[in-house]
C-alpha cells in the first residue's frame, strides 16, 4: 500500500470513530497520520497538513478531558466487570492490542491503578509500546500522579526505551511539562545528565544578586525544566523569554560546571499539585 493510499485509509478511520464520539481510537489515528506525515519529505503544503491534523488532535483532548470528567465518578458494575475480563481478559496468550484496548477502557471509567499495570506490560511490545506509553502516562494524570509520571519519563529518557519524539509527545500530557524536547534533538551537545541549575541574573546590584538554584524536573538533551513557585513573582517577571543567562552553574550527580543559557519558553501550569507555579524551559548553551 502506498503512502497516499495509507494515509487516505487511517484518514478515513480517524474521521469515522470520530463521529461516533470514540475519541481515543481516532486520536490514535490521527497521532498515526502525523507520523506518517512528518518524514515525508518535499510534500507539498506539509506544514500546514502537520498544523491540520495538530489542531485536530488538540480537539480531541479536549473532547476525551471533557468526557473523562463525567465518567470521574462512573465505576464499573460487578456485571460489567465480568463482561469486560470475559471479552478483553489478561492473559499472555491475550494480543496486546487486545490488553491495550481494556486498559484504555478502564482508564475511561476511573479504574486507574488497573490501567496503568495493564498498560505497563506492554511497554516493550514492538508495535504497541508507544499507544502504551501514551495511556500510562494519560492514566498516571487522570490519577494525580504528574510527580510520578514526569519520574518515568526520566526512566524511560535514561534506558532509551523510547526515542525523543515519543517523549516529547508523552511529555506533552503532563500539566507544567512541554514538548521543547524537539529543540534539543537537533543538538550535538552532550551535556551531563543535570539535577538543579544556579542562575544569576544582569544588571541587578552584586548586594541583591545570590544566586538562584532551581531544581530540574525535566531534561532532554540541552534543555531543562525548572518550577518556579508563584511566590517568586519577580523572579518569573526577570526571567524573559529570549533572555540570555552568561551565569550559570549546573550541578549533576557527578559534578558541577558553569555554563550561560536562554530563556526558551515559559507557562503558567493550570493544571495539578504546581497549579499557579510557573514552567521555565532554558536552552543550555556550554
Amino acid at each position: 500500500m502506498s503512502v497516499k493510499d495509507k494515509f487516505q485509509v487511517i484518514l478515513k478511520e480517524a474521521r469515522l470513530y470520530s463521529s461516533q464520539g470514540l475519541y481515543d481510537e481516532a486520536l490514535t489515528r490521527f497521532e498515526s497520520l502525523e507520523k506518517l506525515v512528518e518524514p515525508i519529505a518535499g510534500l507539498k503544503n506539509k506544514e500546514a497538513l502537520i498544523s491540520d491534523i495538530r489542531q485536530r488532535i488538540s480537539e480531541l483532548h479536549e473532547k476525551i478531558s471533557a468526557a473523562s470528567e463525567k465518567n470521574e465518578k462512573r465505576t464499573f458494575t460487578a456485571r460489567e466487570s465480568k463482561l469486560v475480563n470475559t471479552l478483553l481478559p489478561d492473559t499472555e496468550e491475550t494480543p496486546a492490542e487486545m490488553r491495550l484496548e481494556k486498559g484504555r477502557l478502564l482508564a475511561r471509567y476511573g479504574s486507574y491503578p488497573a490501567a496503568i499495570a495493564l498498560f505497563s506490560a506492554i511497554l516493550k511490545d514492538k508495535k504497541f509500546g508507544e499507544d502504551a506509553g501514551h495511556g500510562l502516562i494519560t492514566a498516571m494524570v487522570k490519577d494525580k500522579r504528574e510527580e510520578e509520571a514526569a519520574d518515568l519519563l526520566r526512566q524511560w529518557q535514561a534506558s532509551g526505551l523510547f526515542s525523543e519524539k515519543e517523549l516529547t509527545r508523552f511529555q506533552s500530557l503532563i500539566p507544567g511539562m512541554t514538548s521543547g524536547m524537539e529543540a534539543a534533538e537537533d543538538s550535538s551537545m552532550d551535556l551531563l545528565p543535570v539535577s538543579s541549575v544556579g542562575i544569576r541574573l544582569e544588571n541587578v546590584p552584586e548586594e541583591l544578586n545570590d544566586q538562584v538554584d532551581l531544581d530540574v524536573s525535566f531534561q532532554s538533551g540541552n534543555l531543562v525544566s525548572l518550577i518556579i513557585s508563584s511566590k517568586d513573582k519577580k523572579l518569573i517577571d526577570d526571567l524573559k523569554v529570549g533572555l540570555r543567562l552568561n551565569d550559570m552553574r549546573c550541578y549533576s550527580p557527578v559534578a558541577v560546571f558553569r555554563s550561560s543559557g536562554v530563556v526558551a519558553s515559559k507557562h503558567q501550569i493550570n493544571a495539578g499539585p504546581k497549579k499557579g507555579d510557573w514552567c521555565l524551559n532554558i536552552e543550555i548553551k556550554g
